[in-house]
This record gives C-alpha cells, structure tokens and sequence, in this order.
C-alpha cells in the first residue's frame, strides 16, 4: 500500500474509501414522481479510448455518468437509454485490409442503466462488429455526451422536447465545466473505469494483470498531474488488495464504488452551479 501517497492527499482518499455517496443520490432523487421518465445523463468522456469486452455475442463496456436534471428522478437499474446524438459514442478499430475505420454506435447497440444515474453498460452484437471490424474495436466518448431515457407508457411526466433543447444548451456545459473544477477526482474515475473494462471477468487479478491494466489505462487516458496520479494508483492498490483480502466483493465491485465516489466532488459542484445560475 502506498502510505506516503495516502498521507499526500488524505481528505479525498479518506472519502473515496469511506464516504458514503447518500449527498450525491438525494442531489439527484429529492424530486420528481416514481412514475415519471428519469433524468438525462452526462457521460464521462474516458479521456481516450475504452476496450470492450465480449462474451455470449455480444460486446460490452461500462461508462461513467452523472445526472443532469435533479429535479426529475434517478434511473431503475436496467431502464434503457440512447444518445441524442449517436455520433457522441465512435467505435474505432481497423478493417481487414488494416485500414482505420471509425463508425458510430449502431442504432441496434443497447444501453441500460447500471448503478442509478452513476454509470451505464453498452452493448452491441458481436456479429455487427465482426462485419465491419477485423478485431475488437475501442469506444471513444465524446465530451458533453449526453443520453435521454427510451420513453415508456407508464411515464406520467414524460421528457419534453424543449426540455431537452433547454439541458443541450445549458446544463451539459455546465456539467463540462464541473469536470474540468475537479481533476482529481475525474482522472480517479477515468483510470476506474478503464480498469474496470480491462480486465477480465472475476474477483482477483493478479499482479502482473492489473499491472498491464494499469499501464494502458495511465498511457491511454490524457492529462492529470503526478499528484492526481498517484492518488489514482493508491486506489487501485486498495482495491487489489480489498479483494485479496476479502475486504471487498471483488475488485471490479471495488473500483465500481470509488469510480462512482469519485464524482461526488464533481456532481455537487454541478448542482451548486446550476443552483447559482453560473
């Protein structure tokens, strides 16, 4: 374990490690009915590219979120969402013949809410990516993507257009502006996330695995300070070894609770600012 980083930043490791996100849910679930459609959501831009992974023919990568409309209510795990702009979300690989090729998602690609308003899971048939890729493509997030929920019948407040024009053209820049407020907190969730992408399926990893993870995730994701970076690192030793200790579920279960912690800070700072009209 790296104490001399613990001891560098101790207040925003203390509360990745322990603070409880009950601030961040009742910011983003005080109002609106059960019954009515939930709120849009921000995407995380990763930063650089995302691996997926496959299994069962399908291919999938967990992204990042948060919620743009507090007033309206968090999203049940499951409940599916599009981007309103398919283009916000490219898949990069190469052709058979080598050359580069960037497509956007697929309108048959599937996204569903996975822990509330703090990350969803994208998933896109096997098949599809075969026809167009000669290997597993990366994901690429444009920044200030944002996706609105698939309207149901049951949606007694369902989202109105100008609604939406009224977020495209405030809200997600204001979202913008509160990742850039915060770094620390944005590179700890970006290195979160990719990790969480890379590797494989399972509750430990070992050294040599997270290793690599790690080294890809640090030289794919773009910016960050030395500090930012070893405050990153020190979360990702933590959760290793919660894992091998069983101190934690699984290590995916690990980073998955302190990439979602980690954009409290941010989250917060969007609500205030949206509160003072800045």
């Amino acid at each position: 374990m790296h104490t001399k980083q613990y001891r560098r930043h101790p207040s925003f490791v203390r509360k990745l490690l322990t603070g409880l996100v009950g601030g961040m849910l009742l910011a983003c679930s005080h109002a609106g009915s059960a019954s009515a459609a939930p709120q849009l959501l921000v995407l995380l831009d990763g930063g650089g590219r995302l691996p997926l992974q496959c299994a069962e023919g399908r291919c999938a990568v967990e992204l990042a979120t948060m919620c743009l409309q507090p007033e309206r209510r968090m999203p049940e795990a499951g409940r599916s969402y599009r981007p309103l702009d398919l283009g916000a979300l490219i898949l990069s690989g190469r052709n058979t013949a080598g050359q580069a090729v960037h497509r956007p998602i697929p309108k048959t690609a599937r996204i569903r809410a996975l822990r509330s308003h703090l990350s969803v899971r994208l998933e896109i048939a096997r098949t599809w990516l075969e026809q167009t890729f000669a290997a597993r493509p990366d994901v690429i997030v444009a920044a200030g993507a944002v996706l609105r929920p698939l309207a149901l019948a049951s949606d007694a407040e369902p989202l109105a257009q100008g609604e939406i024009r009224q977020v495209k053209a405030h809200a997600k820049t204001v979202a913008q502006d509160a990742f850039a407020a915060e770094p620390k907190a944005v590179l700890t969730a970006r290195i979160s996330n990719y990790i969480i992408n890379a590797l494989p399926a399972g509750d430990k990893a070992s050294n040599k695995v997270l290793a690599t993870a790690w080294k890809k995730a640090v030289s794919e994701i773009a910016g960050g300070s030395d500090n930012d970076l070893s405050t990153a690192r020190f979360i990702v030793d933590y959760c290793q070894y919660s894992a091998n200790n069983g101190l934690a579920g699984s290590l995916h279960s690990c980073l998955q609770g302190r990439q979602d912690r980690a954009l409290e800070d941010v989250h917060h700072g969007y609500v205030n600012a949206l509160a003072t009209g800045s």
